[in-house]
């Protein structure tokens, strides 16, 4: 480029805020795309809504000269509203038909133009601006534009169905959009019980062991146990039903005065909100009773439990289970009737008996065996 003749040795764009602004005393943006007679220089760094005065300059060796000044104003800067929103947190799962607690989230905002902000709706749940408030499918926040302070959002679940309500929580309002993601679920199931296995079988007595975990639906279990009975695919009701105080999640409770050499049938229960629930049926074997007789444990503890077991006898008569001291004296009877040809019973021994040596005696009119035995 040569001007006269003379070479350009640099040109661009010199500016300033100043009208009439003395050359050289402004600010000069290179540039080195001639084409032809023309060229151009992006300026940066500029001020918003601000008026610029520029001149064309060229630098020869004979020096530097201007070109007439133009002016531009600079637009003003736009900015984006925007509404952000914090982490919900969970619901679970929850009873179908109740209510949970609320849970809280929070909503802020910049650049908004004016207009009310609207939260949900989410089918199952319900929102509102503090925890005490009435609760509603949809929430509007009235705002007036520009900045949304903090705002927390108070929500709550209640499930109508036994189902997942995972979604997004919809929010909108003032030229802007954003979601939380909620999750939770409904349930009816109220109690679940299990009918575990048994252990300890004897020819007259079985540990049975079940349980029974509720979810909190249908209120607190009342009553839990086993019911047993001779008959396979019992109905309820008729059966033995034997209640425990252990550990719901998983107790135990001892059959006891069953008979020789049967299969018995079992299956753990729990009441919960007038309801009964059954778990599965298992069974199990009692052993047969060895011949004569046999008393268990032995020593007996006073106050305690003892089973007495005798086979071979004659059925449909009475027979006397006796205990005497060392003196002869008769401190203990009760009677069976045998409906069978064997004896299997569990007594409870008085308290109040003295220990040492006592002979325990079963005895019927034409038939009598006695069995020392310790009490301690």
């Amino acid at each position: 480029m040569t001007i006269g003749c003379t070479d350009v040795t640099s040109y661009g764009i010199e500016y300033s805020t100043t009208s009439g602004f003395t050359p050289g005393t402004g600010t000069q943006v290179a540039s080195t795309n001639l084409s032809g007679t023309t060229y151009s220089s992006t300026l940066s760094g500029l001020a918003a809504t601000t008026t610029y005065y520029y001149i064309a300059y060229a630098v020869t060796a004979s020096g530097t000269l201007y070109g007439t000044e133009s002016s531009f104003i600079t637009t003003a800067v736009v900015s984006t509203p925007t509404l952000t929103a914090s982490a919900l947190t969970g619901f679970g799962i929850i009873c179908v038909g109740s209510t949970s607690s609320a849970n809280t989230f929070e909503i802020s905002g910049s650049n908004l133009t004016a207009g009310d902000i609207t939260v949900g709706p989410v089918d199952g749940y319900t929102f509102s601006t503090s925890a005490t408030g009435t609760y509603t499918a949809t929430l509007t926040i009235s705002q007036t534009g520009g900045t949304l302070a903090a705002t927390t959002v108070y929500v709550q679940f209640t499930p109508t169905e036994a189902i997942d309500y995972n979604g997004d929580i919809a929010i909108s309002g003032g030229g802007a959009s954003s979601t939380v993601a909620v999750s939770g679920a409904g349930t009816t199931s109220t109690l679940t019980v299990t009918t575990l296995d048994s252990s300890a079988i004897t020819a007259n007595s079985a540990i049975l062991h079940g349980s029974a975990v509720a979810d909190g639906c249908g209120g607190a279990v009342s009553e839990w146990g086993i019911e047993i009975s001779s008959a396979q695919n019992f109905p309820s009701g008729n059966s033995i039903r034997i209640p425990s105080t252990g550990n719901q999640s998983g107790y135990t409770v001892t059959a006891t005065n069953l008979v020789q050499n049967t299969t018995y049938y079992y299956r753990a229960y729990a009441i919960n909100g007038g309801n009964y629930v059954f778990g599965e049926q298992k069974l199990f074997y009692t052993a047969t009773i060895s011949a004569g007789l046999t008393v268990n444990p032995n020593p007996i503890q006073r106050g305690g439990s003892f089973n007495v077991t005798l086979s071979g006898i004659r059925a449909g008569q009475d027979y006397g289970i006796r205990l005497f001291n060392t003196a002869g004296q008769l401190v203990f009877e009760q009677f069976v009737n045998a409906q069978v040809n064997f004896i299997s019973k569990s007594f409870t021994l008085p308290s109040k008996l003295a220990p040492g040596l006592h002979v325990l005696q079963v005895a019927s009119p034409d038939f009598r065996i006695e069995k020392p035995v310790m009490v301690q």
